[in-house]
């Protein structure tokens, strides 16, 4: 994933992405609060078999720097292979197909 967000709102630590446990391995989480994008990936072993069903990729906690309405984004262009995306072993295209964002309301 490619998580976008607005650093004059919120802010985020390495430490802050929590891995979910549909992926065995995680590689580094990338955090960069001057420009407000967090990259983490999930990776299968492809003798293991992939997973199947509905799980939590992760989750990111933020803390509030100011006040205000703001948006956290999942970077993602159709069809695109440089942003968010799922792929399904054996298949080189992404398989996502659409993402919501979440807006938030910082009192």
């Amino acid at each position: 994933i490619v998580l976008k967000y607005d650093p004059k709102f919120l802010e985020a630590t390495p430490g802050a992405f929590i891995k979910g446990s549909i992926y065995p391995d995680y590689p580094p989480i990338k955090v960069d609060n001057a420009k407000g994008i967090i990259s983490a990936s999930g990776v299968i072993n492809p003798n293991g078999g992939g997973f199947e069903g509905l799980g939590i990729f992760g989750k990111v906690a933020f803390k509030a720097k100011a006040a205000g309405q703001t948006v956290i984004k999942l970077d993602f262009t159709k069809g695109a292979t440089n942003d968010s995306n799922i792929f399904e072993l054996g298949v080189p295209n992404d398989i996502l197909k659409e993402v919501n964002n979440l807006e938030i309301n910082i009192q």
